[in-house]
């Protein structure tokens, strides 16, 4: 297929950095300390959120947890219940 004459780029990423760097225009008369340096770094700089990696593993810890409760109950209920014998009778060959 060819490409059209007035399309730059098939696809914009939402993750990509910026082609063209972001520049602020400082006052000539203050000099630049490296604290102010990478403080403008950081203001042109993509800042990326991983917030949900704590949100995934609270969800998981909390799947787990009740995944071994489930297990827990299971056992209590087979090994002090009459239900482990109706069971093992049930699958009894």
């Amino acid at each position: 297929m060819a490409k059209k004459k007035h399309q730059s780029k098939k696809h914009s990423f939402k993750h990509a950095a910026p082609t063209a760097p972001s520049t602020s225009a400082a006052p000539s008369s203050t000099k630049a300390t490296p604290a102010s340096a990478s403080a403008s770094l950081a203001v042109g700089s993509v800042v990326r959120d991983f917030g949900y990696v704590g949100r995934d593993l609270k969800q998981l810890l909390v799947f787990a947890t009740g995944l071994i409760v489930l297990e827990l109950a299971l056992w209590l209920a087979v090994d002090y219940t009459p239900l482990g014998n109706i069971i093992y009778n049930l699958i009894k060959l």
